[in-house]
Parts: C-alpha cells; structure tokens; sequence
C-alpha cells in the first residue's frame, strides 16, 4: 500500500472514531437534554423540537451548501473528506445503536450489575433511552449469548429494532435470538463475522466463508417462517 493510501485510511479511520464519541455525545446526552450547541447540528436540535426533524438528516440537509463551497474553494479531496464525515455522523445520530445487554463476559461487570431499585444496569439504560427517541430511530445491542434475556427485554422494547452480535464463534443460538427476540416484523439485525470471516485460513478460505454466510443465511429463512409464517 503506497503511503498516500495509508494515509487516507488513517485519516478515514480517526474521522470515524472521532465522529463516534460525537454521535454518542449527541444521542446520549445533548438531545435528550435539550442542549443545542453552536453551528448546523444545535440548529438541527432547534428544528428537532420545534419540528419534530431527525436531527441528524437535517444537519446533513444543511451542510450541503458548505460541502459545495469546500469543493469550489478547497477541491475534491477537502470537500469528499467533509461529506464522509458528515455522512457518518448524520446516521449514526439518527440510528445509533446503543449498547444494552452484550455478549463480552464484563457484561457481568457494568450491564449486569444491580441498581438502587432492584433493577439491573441494562434495564434502567432501556427504559431511559426508548424516551429519546422512536421505534422507527432508534436501535438497541443485545447479545446473542445472552438469548436467555430477550424475552424480557422484548417487553421493554417491543417494536425496536435490535441488533445481535455474538453468532457463531461467541457461542450464541440463531434459534434461541429468533424464539426469545423476533417480533411480529422480525425486529432482529443479527451479526455473525468472526463465525465467517475465520471459519477457514487455508487457501480455501472464500469458499468456506461464503458457504458459512449460506448456511446462515438458509437458517434465517426458515426460522423466518417457523416464527413469522
């Protein structure tokens, strides 16, 4: 790899990282409070409660003369760099999902702990966050080895979408999330990679992974069926 392109890798890795804490900060903290801070995105806040606008499309729908000036002004480079940017945290502030309950083993350390009232840790972060926003903007992480769960978190959080890593090579149960998980439009984003990615390191490695991505993808669809007909 030539140093200009890893240069442009490091670059979109960091505005990524840096986008993220930003989005957190703003899904977390800023709207739910009704903080709006200076420039487009506290604007985007404004019209959110005035108007009821998802605050990141509106911050992106008001860049677009800015990205139109750095091009003229700056050239494509500086005017692609800010449009990926903004891009990335226009939909990770309307669609960010946040961590609820997760596959990790120090879920017992944070997630799993008991609050004052009795309560763990993930259900007061549910019962918090479906304030901030709607089922149709906001998106929730459970993890698949923690199957046992979903049905109770199901009753928090009927309609949300939720997205399920730890498929596979962490040792959760398709079956198990589909049975405790789905809703009546299936309401399940489930995430395999490392069961794919690493099923083979031989030169064989494409055809076992795409046959591992078939195999996964047959037993969605029938679990797809058995639950929702």
């Amino acid at each position: 790899m030539s140093r200009r392109n890893k240069k442009m890798v490091v670059d979109a890795a960091l505005i990524v990282v840096g986008v993220l804490i930003m989005s957190l900060a703003y899904v977390c903290f800023m709207v739910p409070n009704k903080i709006a801070p200076g420039g487009l995105t506290g604007l985007s806040t404004v019209f959110h409660y005035l108007f009821g606008l998802p605050v990141g499309t509106m911050t992106l729908v008001m860049n677009i003369p800015l990205f139109l000036m750095g091009f003229r002004r700056m050239g494509l480079f500086f005017a692609l760099r800010s449009l990926f940017a903004t891009v990335t945290s226009s939909l990770l502030i309307d669609f960010l999902p946040l961590p609820a309950l997760t596959s990790n083993p120090s879920a017992a350390d944070f997630e799993l702990q008991r609050m004052e009232g009795g309560k763990y840790l993930y259900e007061q972060v549910l019962e918090t966050s479906i304030q901030w926003g709607t089922p149709e903007n906001t998106m929730f992480v459970v993890g698949a080895t923690q199957a046992d769960m979903l049905a109770g978190i199901r009753k928090t959080v009927p309609d949300h979408f939720l997205l399920v890593p730890g498929v596979g090579a962490q040792g959760g149960s398709l079956e198990e999330v589909a049975r405790h998980g789905m809703n009546d439009r299936c309401g399940l984003l489930v995430n395999s990679s490392r069961g794919i990615i690493y099923a083979d390191t031989s030169e064989n490695f494409a055809d076992t992974a795409a046959e591992k991505a078939r195999e996964m993808q047959r037993e969605m669809d029938g679990l797809l069926t058995k639950y929702l007909g």
